[in-house]
């Protein structure tokens, strides 16, 4: 299910919305590098890992048209530089700094697979049906450790969800 113009239908038998983190396959599953895949750490060989990337799934399942509120954020130790929340455009402007601005066809791909699945922003108007977006939290890497990712999301339903998961290593 991803979050595109065939979404699937409403399903009255599970929840409006629901937050969680993105396991590691299912990110894998829009490409196996950083290269072709919006949502993977980007790491080079000399380099190392440049950025920490922490990816939260959002599904939602919208009987009619909503606006869609999301509220996130990171806390970090002080001292520390909490994570950006990258939505669709931001996760794209990363790249295209990381890439210096080349316009390869992997930079193309990649960028299509997040026009389409990266959350558009943190405030929306969706459509009915079923869809699955990813908000990205990023980093300098590495992130000072522990860090409490926030993420909840609100419907003008009154329906809501909350996410909240600490990474101490």
């Amino acid at each position: 299910m991803s979050a595109c113009a065939s979404a699937r239908a409403y399903d009255p038998s599970l929840p409006k919305v629901s937050v969680r983190k993105a396991d590691s396959e299912e990110i894998k599953s829009f490409g196996p590098t950083f290269k072709t895949n919006p949502f993977l750490e980007p790491a080079t060989l000399l380099g190392g890992k440049k950025n920490e990337f922490f990816v939260v799934r959002i599904d939602l399942n919208l009987d009619r048209p909503m606006n869609v509120n999301v509220d996130a954020f990171a806390q970090v130790p002080s001292g520390g530089v909490a994570p950006n929340v990258l939505t669709r455009y931001s996760l794209i402007e990363l790249w295209e700094f990381i890439d210096e601005g080349a316009r390869t066809g992997d930079f193309e791909k990649r960028k299509t697979t997040a026009e389409i699945n990266a959350i558009p922003s943190l405030a929306f108007s969706e459509s009915p049906g079923r869809k699955r977006y990813y908000l990205v939290f990023s980093g300098k890497f590495p992130i000072k450790k522990p860090v409490t990712y926030h993420v909840s999301v609100f419907l003008s339903s009154g329906e809501s969800e909350s996410f909240q998961e600490t990474v101490a290593q």
